[in-house]
């Protein structure tokens, strides 16, 4: 009878380690995400060695276009993914309205407990909804050649000594020439036949907001409270972009050529000595440098008063109404481990997320890559990074995209001299207010 038993008990345990073996194989789960064909293969690649590790099957459902508008389809059929990328400015919007599942309990795992503060997506409640697939610190991205033949000192990649916005300008004026190569200021200088421009400055709030701040003024206030874009820190900011077109004669306007050229093509004609962008410019850059000889190098951003930069940084999220919550957790984990993105930190696309990246010499070694990563990098960006960020507000706040949607465009009025900054937003100030207050009551705040 005795010896029933343990047969007994044996069968019954490998049964349900047959079960449980068989459950496993059988879990598929769905990720989501965009990206060029470099990054679409390299996320496959860790997909399939997800599955490889842990029996879990991934399908990636690759969207290239229209994300979100795809993801919202998916939504409202109840057929969204089990985990994914989600856009910066929608991520907080979907976690208050219940549609991302709380991810706090990764970063208490050893791996993610050094994970940045300033790539995680906080959502009303205070929970981490969303965490940063790289992290993307905003910079100045000049021409060395072109500093050279004008002879110009380069930007200071040290946030220590950034130039002041005056500093700045100066700098822009005696890079900015016409066809007859004359400076602005100078006798005969013909603003209409600009030859090369001292710098280009995208039009995104993701750009805005760190210069918005280094002068004290912001999109909101520093604890949230209200919208900031009127005052008169934020006012000078605004003006002051637009004085580099309409005042300066030393940045394209939007109807300039070299406004709709990108970083590369700006450098190799020298078209334009400086732009601001982000890290994951770095890239596309470094390959232009070993395809066509076109250099670079990067620098710290010109301050108001303090220096400051932003960053950015897409979010790997788990959506509710995932039937696997667990094992979608654990992909997210998996994907957010930087060894296995270690081909985009490489190449220049991404950045790490960990503190340990910026602080530790053997990793940042293992970071920096020869002829990818330019000669100031360390400084412009890593350390610039660790001792100057101040995240964007997107990762807090819910209704960026709809305050974006209203004071950008308005702002185009000031950039094309047809309205002062100050008339620019004071159009749109008290709708701006009524969308905030109306996202702030919504949230309970």
């Amino acid at each position: 009878m005795k010896k029933l038993l343990i047969a007994l008990l044996m069968l019954t345990m490998i049964t349900t380690m047959f079960t449980m073996g068989t459950s496993a194989e059988e879990i598929t789960l769905t990720f989501s995400g965009w990206g060029d064909a470099n990054e679409k293969a390299a996320i496959e690649a860790i997909l399939n060695k997800f599955t490889e590790d842990t029996g879990i099957k991934v399908e990636y459902l690759y969207v290239p276009d229209d994300y979100i508008t795809k993801l919202t389809t998916m939504a409202a059929s109840g057929e969204l993914p089990d985990a994914g990328y989600m856009t910066e400015p929608d991520c907080i919007q979907w976690a208050n309205e219940g549609m991302l599942e709380d991810m706090t309990p990764l970063l208490e795992s050893e791996s993610f407990s050094q994970k940045l503060e300033s790539n995680q997506f906080i959502d009303k409640n205070g929970n981490v909804v969303g965490i940063s697939m790289a992290n993307e610190t905003i910079i100045l991205y000049y021409n060395p050649t072109y500093f050279d033949q004008m002879g110009v000192a380069y930007p200071p990649s040290n946030a220590a000594d950034a130039w002041t916005w005056e500093e700045f300008v100066d700098v822009c004026r005696q890079l900015t020439v016409d066809g007859n190569g004359l400076h602005p200021g100078e006798e005969g200088f013909d603003p209409d036949n600009i030859k090369s421009y001292g710098v280009k400055i995208p039009k995104a709030s993701s750009i805005y907001e760190p210069l918005l701040r280094s002068n004290g003024g912001g999109i909101y206030t520093e604890d949230f409270s209200d919208i900031a874009l009127d005052r008169p820190e934020s006012i000078e900011v605004f003006q002051a972009l637009a004085d580099l077109i309409q005042v300066e004669h030393v940045a394209p306007s939007p109807s300039d050529a070299a406004s709709n050229m990108d970083m590369a093509s700006c450098f190799l004609s020298n078209s334009v000595g400086m732009i601001i962008d982000g890290q994951w410019s770095i890239m596309s850059m470094a390959a232009a440098k070993e395809e066509d000889g076109i250099d670079f190098d990067v620098a710290v951003l010109p301050k108001f008063d303090t220096p400051v930069t932003g960053n950015t940084g897409g979010p790997c999220v788990v959506f509710k109404g995932s039937k696997h919550v667990d094992e979608a957790m654990k992909l997210c984990e998996y994907i957010l481990t930087t060894d296995y993105v270690m081909t985009f930190i490489n190449g220049g696309l991404w950045q790490p997320t960990t503190l340990d990246w910026y602080t530790n010499e053997d990793m940042i070694a293992k970071w920096l890559t020869e002829g990818v990563h330019p000669k100031h990098y360390r400084e412009a960006v890593i350390d610039y990074t660790l001792n100057n960020l101040q995240k964007n507000s997107f990762f807090t706040v819910g209704c960026t995209a709809q305050i974006d949607n209203l004071f950008l465009p308005a702002l185009d009025t000031a950039i094309l001299g047809e309205t002062t900054a100050q008339e620019s937003i004071d159009s749109v100030i008290e709708e701006c207010r009524r969308v905030y207050k109306e996202y702030l009551a919504s949230i309970g705040a």
